[in-house]
């Protein structure tokens, strides 16, 4: 333990049954996560010692494993309780905390898929500073990018798997082209999110979301909920790139991000290239959310 707390601060990681510091964690180089992506993930974060919607993170996790016909090693409580020890092993209030579970090893280092023994790893190192939910973030910058992003008919996108190499090409793109963030497209030509968030635009004091070829964000959940609470009228409906470059308002949420304002899209500013008063009524009460504790699990 003393080595624990020599650099318990820089984080703390399970892998398979152990709690490691972060710089002693390893898994096999003939995992099929890293071998082949096989594998699904879920991101979390804690502020001020609380975890927020633990439950609907680990809900959709098991979602995911089961849609891939991966067997979690251990079941949702004993998962809870893994991510509560590895917080309190790493003395942290504000965590960054990732879920992963893999198909595992095999005797062979090949797709050798029915005698594979599935992995799991969780993550709970510092949340980022610059992702600080109470921190007035200036809006960013987004291009829509050339990567679509893959068919329901070819992959659900409600399955939160390891394969982000769509994404990050995406987002490759767009910051070799001199921008923050990236837009995708799905193949009917419709914005859908991106890499990593859910979007939302503002026209005419209506907030509106895509609802397909889409991760089923906790965060767009949460916004969702916000708007209806405070009355805003907010629907699922179809986001093109002309939406997105005469919005009123724009935004961007995601778990570890929280909500994000765009200020400009393809080099269109949008609105007044400043958070709009929409987005700041939600971000209000979404802050309430995490400073009261609501929907939050105390570690």
């Amino acid at each position: 333990m003393k080595e624990f707390a020599r650099t318990a601060t820089d984080g703390i990681i399970y892998v398979n049954g152990r709690f490691f510091p972060r710089d002693q964690a390893a898994i096999s180089v003939f995992d099929h996560g890293l071998l082949h992506g096989d594998g699904v993930f879920d991101t979390l974060m804690a502020w001020k010692g609380a975890i927020f919607k633990l439950d609907q993170h680990l809900d959709r996790l098991f979602r995911s494993a089961r849609a891939v016909k991966i067997r979690p090693p251990l079941d949702k409580e004993r998962i809870r309780d893994v991510i509560t020890e590895a917080i309190r092993m790493a003395r942290l209030e504000n965590v960054y905390i990732k879920c992963i579970m893999t198909r595992g090893t095999s005797p062979a280092p090949y797709m050798d898929l029915l005698r594979s023994v599935p992995s799991l790893i969780v993550i709970a190192v510092p949340y980022p500073e610059k992702a600080n939910p109470f921190v007035d973030r200036p809006g960013v910058r987004a291009t829509i990018a050339s990567i679509r992003r893959t068919p329901d008919d070819v992959f659900d996108s409600r399955i939160k798997s390891l394969n982000y190499l769509p994404f990050a090409l995406a987002r490759l793109e767009a910051l070799e082209a001199g921008y923050d963030e990236a837009l995708m497209l799905d193949v009917d030509g419709c914005v859908c999110e991106a890499p990593g968030w859910n979007i939302f635009v503002v026209r005419g004091g209506e907030v509106i979301t895509p609802g397909r070829s889409i991760l089923e964000g906790i965060t767009r959940e949460t916004v969702i909920e916000i708007c209806k609470r405070l009355s805003i009228p907010c629907r699922i409906g179809v986001i093109t790139s002309y939406d997105c470059w005469v919005a009123d308002e724009a935004f961007l949420t995601s778990t570890v991000g929280g909500l994000l304002p765009l200020s400009e899209v393809d080099g269109r500013p949008i609105g007044t290239g400043e958070p709009g008063p929409i987005f700041r009524a939600i971000r209000t009460e979404f802050r309430a959310m995490l400073e009261g504790g609501e929907h939050c699990t105390k570690v």
